[in-house]
């Protein structure tokens, strides 16, 4: 954190700035001057306790040769410049923040020696046609004051990332293998990891909205919140949700990429979001 006793910025290690100011003792936490947290002074500010307007986060597909598609190999294709995806940003000035459990287990190693060996290889728990999956399950109990309003959210948000690992096999792999099985463990993890934090925002901002209003009203609001994020979470995947290997003309990989989707997913087809 910098700056003096009125003013400060502080980048975090994503390299996203919040900005913001002290008064009276408590620290101000702003995004483009809308304030989504605050602190006592000399409070450490970690990264999971910031609501950030990073788009993160619920499946990734996979296209390859043999096994999950039936259509042929496509053809070279260029890198496909996209806009960085922006989540319509909304103030947060409430101070609770969710309560999150982070289930994911180790990740499923996969041993291979090429990297069409590695692709080919299923992750438990998940269809042949994805490659990584972040399973979310939100829940809240509401706390009311002798008005009958939401006082506490108590809002847990669980998350479970499934995705797979690589090791190598023998015959030891190339170093083209290595390096694009590497590649690939990468981009899974980055893509359900950004499901899992438009998920965490979402549960933020779905708190903020609950709280002050009757039971009933405090509902509504909640679930309208949390529908956004999974709006976010459709947006994410139609920009970047489709695992793509890319091969040359003899049917060699020659790179991994995600390429958005066809179809516009459907996490908003919930009882809630209706």
């Amino acid at each position: 954190m910098s700056g003096g006793s009125g003013q400060w910025s502080l980048t975090d290690g994503a390299g996203l700035t919040f900005a913001g100011e002290v008064n009276d003792g408590v620290v101000s936490v702003k995004l483009e001057g809308a304030e989504i947290a605050r602190y006592e002074t000399g409070a450490t500010i970690k990264r999971d306790s910031v609501v950030s307007d990073e788009i993160h986060g619920s499946y990734v597909g996979i296209q390859q040769e043999k096994g999950l598609l039936a259509d042929p190999p496509p053809p070279l294709l260029p890198k496909v410049p996209r806009a960085p995806v922006v989540i319509k940003r909304t103030p947060v000035t409430c101070s609770e923040l969710p309560i999150l459990e982070d289930q994911s287990g180790p990740p499923h190693t996969r041993r291979a020696s090429t990297i069409e060996e590695f692709l080919e290889r299923t992750v438990p728990e998940l269809p042949v046609d994805r490659v990584g999956h972040t399973l979310m399950k939100p829940s809240w109990e509401p706390k009311l004051d002798a008005k009958g309003k939401v006082a506490k959210a108590n809002f847990k948000l669980v998350t479970k990332i499934v995705r797979p690992r690589w090791a190598p096999a023998h015959p030891p792999p190339s170093e083209k293998d290595r390096a694009l099985s590497d590649k690939a463990v990468d981009l899974i993890k980055k893509h359900e990891e950004k499901h899992r934090d438009i998920a965490r925002t979402a549960a933020a901002r779905a708190i903020c909205a609950a709280l002050g209003l009757p039971l009933q009203q405090a509902k509504k609001a909640l679930w309208k919140a949390w529908c956004e994020g999974l709006r976010a979470q459709e947006e994410l995947d139609l920009h970047e949700g489709q695992f793509h290997v890319v091969y040359d003309e003899d049917s060699k990989v020659i790179d991994v990429t995600m390429l958005p989707v066809g179809k516009r997913p459907t996490y908003t087809d919930t009882p809630e979001c209706k």
